[in-house]
């Protein structure tokens, strides 16, 4: 009897720590961005920091790109490109394997993970793989939605929130060396999203106050 009873119990903590690190996972965003290059724009649409010396880090991420529509977000590690890993790898070796591979088969496949969360997952010895990302896919032509899309200009965004929507629905970040504020994330059907906030725009007046230079 007490041998079944340390069973279960021994069963029942392995299956915690299995959802615990299912949960992490989670939160720590861990995508596989699947990337193809579209025959109307040029380049994929995001950029390493040079700054990077052991662990590939996307600076910049271009509004309406194949990588701003795949899934890729600024300030995302790069673990592995096409299932190879990358950690460890400089500026020159990723932007070198990632090129190599647009030009061979005009897409690449990258787990990427948000920077804040890369060193807690490794440091848990937490594996982070492509069978645990969540799979986004870039579509294989430029959306119609992009378009007709303003290209190179300022345009101004008016949200509003009433009661039935009460928050912004927006998320920014700081891009390379805190130089410039970027919006990371749009949520659809909010306040944001119908104002024609898109990510990867960069902000560069709230209400007036010229902000292109704060961090």
């Amino acid at each position: 009897m007490s041998d079944k009873t340390s069973e279960a119990k021994v069963h029942f903590r392995s299956n915690a720590k299995v959802h615990e690190v299912d949960l992490r996972i989670r939160e720590a965003n861990v995508r596989l961005c699947q990337l193809c290059l579209w025959r109307n724009r040029k380049g994929i649409g995001f950029h390493i920091a040079p700054s990077s010396s052991s662990l590939p880090v996307i600076c910049m991420v271009e509004s309406n790109s194949p990588a701003s529509a795949g899934g890729l977000k600024i300030c995302d590690a790069i673990i592995a490109v096409n299932n190879k890993n990358i950690s460890e790898a400089n500026y020159q070796q990723a932007t070198t394997i990632i090129k190599t591979a647009l030009n061979t088969k005009g897409r690449v496949d990258l787990l990427v993970v948000e920077q804040k969360f890369y060193k807690e997952l490794k440091k848990n010895d937490i594996s982070m793989i492509s069978s645990s990302a969540k799979i986004l896919v870039t579509p294989h032509s430029m959306p119609s939605d992009f378009f007709n899309f303003p290209k190179h200009q300022p345009r101004t965004c008016d949200i509003h929130v009433n009661q039935d929507n009460k928050t912004f629905g927006f998320e920014v970040v700081s891009g390379d060396d805190n130089i410039g504020i970027y919006i990371q994330e749009v949520a659809p059907d909010s306040a944001a999203s119908n104002a024609g906030l898109r990510k990867s725009d960069r902000i560069i007046e709230i209400n007036g106050t010229y902000i292109e230079q704060d961090s």
